[in-house]
């Protein structure tokens, strides 16, 4: 599957139970990820949102962890998917070995 394009909407309430919407979409540039594409768009949002709402600093502090959080996030999603595709390969040389007659020393991984 390719991510051509990404978005990103915030919802920002005014404490009378109305909220304003801002957001926007951005297309995937060659050679960026989408994941890098959204972290971006998140943080163009988030600027624009502080610059138009004049938003404190405790709110920009957690616009700013926030944006770490969904990094983060995107990090471990991303670490989980090579440790994933790093034990079918340890499976796979396992039996190749087997296959051979190949005796597996306990010290090897599998």
């Amino acid at each position: 599957m390719k991510i051509i394009k990404v978005e990103y909407k915030r919802l920002i309430s005014d404490g009378n139970f109305n909220n304003q919407a801002h957001g926007a979409e951005a297309l995937v540039e060659d050679g960026e990820t989408p994941e890098d594409a959204r972290t971006s768009l998140v943080y163009w949002v988030n600027s624009f949102i502080q610059d138009s709402h004049g938003l404190s600093e405790t709110q920009k502090e957690h616009d700013d962890l926030s944006l770490e959080i969904a990094q983060l996030e995107e990090q471990k999603a991303e670490l989980l998917g090579d440790i994933d595709a790093g034990k079918e390969r340890f499976s796979w040389l396992k039996n190749l070995l087997e296959k051979h007659g190949v005796e597996i020393p306990e010290s090897l991984p599998f």
